[in-house]
């Protein structure tokens, strides 16, 4: 059997020998390409910034190395990866179930209330949440920024070609869910990351061969 890892992190040694050890051969072919969105930040304009992934990190550390407020990340992988450019960050790492449950995580540590009004959030430029209904919802005031973009890397299909066999697709994204649906056949398997895949795979009625 073949392991598909269509995320674009290189997938690890660990990852390679766990694939081998179930009699799989692990290949990384991406299904989605990324590209940095030119933008600034006047960040004397916030109290606080939420940096949303370790290539958000990537893009934004220049305007962070001299931010004198609080950030904050959500997973050891974005916290690291502001730490490798000298920047501090605070996390919530336990059971991550995305931004909602950070904002919600931080207001139960702080009486019910999110102790900074006003909040710069980096990301990719389609942000899976609402954050207009988050910024309600919290009472605070939340500005957008993204610094990058996803896209359907074209050569993905063509690659694809190549592993004949039973598949088995490692996905990490709703964006990676729905860009692989048209491609999928009944034998295929998957093995879903985080809450937003599995409910992009839910949303399209995939709910066969999927692994948790």
């Amino acid at each position: 059997m073949w392991w598909i890892e269509t995320g674009l992190k290189k997938p690890s040694e660990n990852l390679f020998q766990k694939a081998e050890s179930l009699r799989a051969t692990l290949v990384h072919l991406p299904i989605l390409a990324v590209e940095e969105i030119p933008f600034e930040i006047d960040t004397f304009l916030y109290e606080a910034i939420f940096v949303a992934s370790p290539r958000a990190a990537q893009y934004s550390y220049s305007y962070l190395k001299n931010y004198n407020g609080k950030i904050f990340t959500v997973g050891k992988g974005t916290q690291k990866a502001l730490a490798e450019f000298g920047i501090y960050s605070e996390t919530f790492a336990e059971n991550y179930e995305g931004g909602e449950y950070f904002l919600e995580t931080l207001a139960h540590k702080n009486n019910g209330k999110i102790p900074y009004l006003k909040w710069c959030w980096l990301s990719a430029e389609e942000t899976a949440l609402n954050l207009k209904e988050l910024a309600q919802k919290f009472e605070i005031d939340i500005t957008h920024i993204p610094v990058y973009r996803t896209f359907y890397a074209k050569e993905f299909a063509e690659n694809l070609k190549k592993y004949s066999g039973e598949k088995c697709f490692l996905l990490r994204s709703g964006k990676a869910a729905k860009a692989i649906a048209p491609l999928l056949s009944k034998e295929d398997q998957i093995m879903a990351f985080g809450e937003t895949t599995l409910n992009a795979l839910n949303e399209l009625g995939i709910n066969e061969n999927v692994i948790r």
